[in-house]
């Protein structure tokens, strides 16, 4: 597909994936997952809870975690953060020790704990260079901007965004766990396509890391894609257009006549 078939006014709406689209990891994820639960687990010392030691504390966290990630990606349900850890709190029986706590003080210490829980990730992410004049470049192009990301915690993609300033680009923002539903599921897509009922799907493009989530699932929708391929060895997906990385893409469409060019600042 020629690039100027993603502008307008044959494409007025693009949705961007966050996870190794806009954003990639500095550190290794294991690493930053461990340090995530040694954190939680700090907290829940500090309080006098009878926790278990750190090492088995965290091989229980992390595999009810995985356990839910993988019931997630088999059921096409999203399961939230939320669940992985008030399960481990009733397995460590942990819940107990909190009766004394009102039922609302409680959902503010699990909010509390997972927001501790992914705080090193938060820490260990970087922007692509690309993002922020490829999304200027839309923005003066006159496109509207959504966000789509299969995620368990919401106010942590909003944190994300915050952290990089990329919230006031975006309208809607939509995670999976709000809907329930995880791409590739049709439902995931749907709150941003209701928001904007006045655009065919044939005038929006999805940007997305991965074939099947984000390339197959804009497909069977109808939706244009951009394929943005970081696995050079990742298996070949249909898309209309495929780039290494967010920098090529806005060289690409800054060279499509009669578009402006350069980057606010």
């Amino acid at each position: 597909m020629n690039p100027s078939e993603l502008l307008p006014p044959r494409v007025r709406g693009w949705i961007f994936d966050l996870g190794n689209t806009l954003i990639l990891w500095e550190k290794d994820p294991v690493t930053v997952h461990h340090e995530g639960c040694r954190r939680v687990w700090q907290w829940l010392e500090s309080q006098g809870l009878p926790v278990p030691p750190l090492e088995k504390f965290c091989e229980e966290l992390l595999k009810t975690r995985k356990r839910y990630i993988d019931r997630t990606l088999t059921d096409l349900r999203q399961y939230s953060a939320r669940q992985a850890f008030e399960d481990v709190f009733q397995s460590l029986d942990l819940w107990s020790h909190l009766q004394r706590h009102s039922e609302r003080r409680k959902a503010d210490i699990v909010a509390f704990l997972i927001q501790r829980y992914f705080d090193p990730e938060l820490e260990a992410y970087r922007l692509d260079p690309g993002v922020r004049p490829l999304l200027t470049f839309l923005r003066r192009q006159g496109v509207r901007l959504a966000l789509l990301s299969n995620a368990s915690d919401h106010p942590f993609i909003l944190r994300i965004l915050d952290r990089f300033d990329l919230r006031p680009y975006f309208d809607p923002i939509v995670t999976s766990v709000q809907v329930g539903f995880p791409k590739p599921h049709p439902r995931a897509f749907q709150p941003i396509l209701e928001s904007w009922s006045a655009l065919r799907p044939s005038e929006i493009v999805m940007v997305g890391d991965h074939p099947q989530f984000d390339i197959q699932g804009a497909h069977s929708l109808g939706l244009r894609t951009v394929w943005v391929r970081r696995d050079a060895d990742a298996e070949l997906v249909e898309a209309d257009v495929q780039v290494p990385d967010l920098l090529t893409l806005w060289d690409q469409l800054q060279h499509v006549p009669g578009s402006p060019s350069g980057v606010e600042v």
